[in-house]
């Protein structure tokens, strides 16, 4: 029988292969590399702003899925305020705003890729938070002048993405990870490193640098150091936003009130000082994010939607 430590490297070995095989299957998967292909086409277009408009319209025209959430958004938006219907996807784009329209774009482009119904179920929920998290960002960044909101915007939208790409595309693998998360009561980023090789994170990482995303998106996917604070440097801010937005949107998923209050006063005492965050403001941005989430999960037609009614 061989000894444990040489057991044990031939285990790590093995799963450094699967890691390896995983994104080079990923990468060459031709669904998953139109997906890139587009989400780098978006993010280049939206930040040329507003002397892209007809060439971003062209863009969004050649996914009728993002085209007809866009337009199913921004009506959503005028009928609040009681104005025409806008049937013009370039009306649109004006209306909701580069930032509105990059995360609507990027989430719905990988919402339509779902196999399934039983996984576009099971997803759903995972969007809905994610547009929770990416407008909670958008709206603390502007609020707080911490960093630009559409970046803000962008980084925590992609916070999920490697987790999404791993259950939309292997999702046995995804459904394995889950259970030893569970099963061994560690985080799903410990079970991904257990069963993959690499953590959901990293995964998430690895994809977007290979497809040429910028580097500041990418980097704000890392993870947060348990103790966090201040810093001047943008892409620090961003992650520490990204990365806090993420980690409220999932707290207020639980029923249990107790548990959601004290998971976000602990999230308050270990970002609010680096983002200068104090209750009071906090619960103003809690309040008028619900309303923005709720409104464009319903555009989109997702049936969930975080909300912080009952923890204000």
């Amino acid at each position: 029988m061989k000894p444990a430590k040489e057991r044990l490297m031939q285990r790590d070995d093995y799963i450094l292969t699967v890691a390896h095989t995983l994104l080079e299957e990923l990468c060459n998967d031709a669904k998953l590399s139109g997906v890139g292909i587009a989400i780098v086409q978006i993010v280049e277009l939206i930040d040329r702003a507003g002397s892209a408009i007809p060439e971003l319209t062209r863009a969004i025209l050649s996914e009728p899925f993002i085209a007809q959430k866009l337009l199913q958004s921004s009506n959503a938006v005028l009928i609040r305020r009681g104005a025409t219907p806008v049937t013009q996807l370039s009306k649109a784009i004006v209306l909701l705003g580069f930032e509105q329209v990059r995360t609507i774009a990027l989430s719905t482009l990988l919402l339509s890729k779902l196999g399934n119904e039983q996984q576009r179920a099971r997803f759903e929920g995972e969007f809905a938070t994610l547009l929770y998290a990416a407008t909670l960002a958008r709206e603390t960044a502007a609020s707080m002048n911490i960093c630009d909101p559409e970046e803000a915007a962008v980084c925590t939208l992609f916070r999920w993405f490697g987790r999404l790409i791993v259950g939309l595309y292997r999702y046995e693998f995804y459904e394995k990870i889950l259970i030893v998360s569970l099963k061994d009561r560690i985080s799903e980023n410990q079970a991904a490193v257990r069963v993959l090789g690499l953590s959901f994170d990293g995964i998430g990482m690895a994809l977007l640098a290979r497809w040429g995303v910028p580097q500041r998106i990418v980097q704000s996917l890392s993870p947060c150091p348990e103790v966090v604070r201040c810093s001047n440097a943008v892409e620090v801010r961003l992650k520490m936003l990204a990365c806090f937005c993420m980690e409220v949107a999932l707290t207020l998923r639980p029923p249990l009130l107790n548990e959601r209050q004290q998971t976000i006063e602990s999230l308050l005492q270990r970002f609010g000082p680096a983002l200068r965050l104090d209750r009071e403001r906090f619960n103003a941005q809690l309040e008028l994010v619900d309303t923005q989430a709720l409104e464009m999960s319903r555009a989109m037609g997702l049936s969930a939607c975080p909300n912080a009614s009952r923890f204000l």
